[in-house]
């Protein structure tokens, strides 16, 4: 397409997005933008004119670039998700979910993105008290594990725990209270088991 009819493309849809609250893109199969919207340029900290063509990448991160050409390539419908390097007043890491729309007449996708930053940090973050959990959990000198009441498969054990039975911390998940401890054994303990329910 030319860049006059890119020009079109962008008047003749600018009432049906630019005033969207989520940042907005128009993208080529390559990857170019044709046009963003004000969102678009407050989100990422990139203006207009600096997103045009492949400026606009200076926000994505590498690792997300051939997932995204890949799902232009393929000019249907996608959904994708994000991660950006904001620059200016909004610098840092971000994660954006890409719906985009393939437009046929126009040869051109629409994508909105949305902001999940704070959902991916928060991951991270119980990610991270996780692992901090289950390193105290592994240096305690105590079995420790967590079962679910109302089927009884493990949910946590400690290295202390699932090797005391013969398994690991990730084989030992999901497996009942009887398969890791033994039908007699689970027998004995289980009127205490009930007792604590």
């Amino acid at each position: 397409m030319t860049p006059q009819a890119d020009r079109r493309i962008a008047e003749t849809t600018q009432p049906d997005w630019q005033s969207l609250p989520s940042p907005v893109l128009v993208l080529t199969p390559r990857g170019e933008a044709s046009a963003v919207n004000t969102a678009f340029g407050d989100f990422t900290g990139l203006g207009p004119e600096a997103a045009r063509g492949s400026g606009w990448r200076a926000v994505l991160s590498p690792e997300a670039l051939a997932p995204l050409l890949q799902a232009l390539a393929a000019k249907r419908d996608f959904s994708l998700q994000l991660a950006l390097n904001r620059i200016g007043a909004a610098a840092g890491p971000s994660w954006a979910d890409c719906s985009a729309r393939w437009l046929p007449v126009a040869e051109r996708y629409l994508c909105q993105l949305h902001d999940v930053s704070a959902v991916r940090m928060a991951e991270a973050g119980a990610r991270e008290q996780a692992q901090q959990l289950r390193l105290v959990a592994n240096n305690v000198p105590a079995l420790i594990a967590l079962y679910a009441a109302d089927d009884d498969r493990c949910l946590f054990a400690n290295a202390g725990y699932a090797q005391t039975f013969g398994l690991t911390e990730q084989s030992i998940l999901g497996r009942t209270f009887e398969q890791i401890i033994g039908v007699e054994a689970a027998r004995l303990i289980r009127p205490y088991v009930d007792q604590v329910r």
